[in-house]
């Protein structure tokens, strides 16, 4: 089922019955992901971030995770190159299983894009799409068109690109700039770190019984700096990473996001 719940509801319903909207299972088979921002085809073009608010405890997340590793294929002939983000929330940890991958930070993102997109509300699976729409997470053809819209969109008034290195830790060195005509008055630049092909044998709530297999499931989430309108930065982040993450399974995705309309302007996927 899709729950959809309030801030205040997640307080008051654990345990009772939830607003439901049916969804058909999913299969078992999950789907290889591609390395974040380009397709098993290898094409690159338009940036595009699409987050999904999704956690293991809630029955109608594995679809829309599924979704997920598929849509940079979908949209790779469109020269879109998509940065899939996942975001495993913490309010369904309450309800019969903790989620391994779900943080409270990343419920308050949600929470944030609640306020400009869903009316207030937060669900799972939500997709949010370049920081400006949202779709049911597993919703293929309103994803695609939200995504082929955003990129139709792209803001050319600002730039970000980056490179990755190291092995204990990882250096991005992060390059922006904010200058046309349509540029905010600042930006944030944020560094995801991501991991793929993460399994896990679910032993309760709605999905137990379940082995599900999570694609660019971020580990770390970082601001490197603001910047200002007309303004440009170079800067480093240094990412711990955890001895238990494969780092053959890790990306780096950066991006540039307007701090009051949460609107990114743009996007790139480091390279080594």
């Amino acid at each position: 089922m899709i729950a959809i719940r309030t801030a205040l509801a997640i307080l008051l319903v654990a345990g009772a019955g939830l607003l439901t909207q049916g969804c058909g299972p999913g299969g078992e088979d999950e789907a290889a992901a591609a390395p974040p921002g380009r397709g098993r085809s290898g094409a690159v073009g338009t940036a595009v971030v699409v987050e999904l608010f999704t956690s293991q405890g809630c029955s109608s997340c594995p679809p829309a995770d599924r979704l997920l590793a598929q849509l940079p294929d979908a949209v790779a002939a469109d020269g879109i190159q998509l940065l899939p983000l996942a975001f495993h929330v913490d309010y369904w940890d309450d309800l019969g299983w903790r989620d391994p991958f779900s943080r409270g930070e990343w419920t308050e993102r949600q929470k944030q894009y609640a306020d400009v997109l869903a009316g207030g509300r937060i669900y799972t699976p939500q997709l949010v799409v370049q920081g400006g729409s949202d779709v049911v997470g597993s919703d293929r053809s309103g994803a695609l068109a939200a995504i082929r819209w955003a990129a139709r969109r792209a803001n050319d008034a600002a730039h970000i690109r980056a490179t990755r290195s190291g092995r204990e830790r990882l250096t991005v060195a992060v390059d922006a700039d904010l200058a046309g005509r349509r540029a905010p008055a600042a930006a944030d630049a944020w560094v995801a770190l991501v991991e793929s092909n993460l399994a896990t044998d679910v032993a309760a709530g709605e999905n137990r019984g379940r082995a599900l297999v999570d694609q660019f499931v971020v580990r770390r989430l970082v601001k490197a700096f603001r910047l200002a309108a007309g303004g440009s930065r170079r800067a480093e982040v240094d990412l711990a990473v955890d001895p238990a993450w494969r780092r053959d399974r890790l990306a780096v995705t950066v991006f540039l996001q307007d701090p009051e309309t949460f609107a990114i302007l743009a996007a790139a996927a480091a390279s080594r």
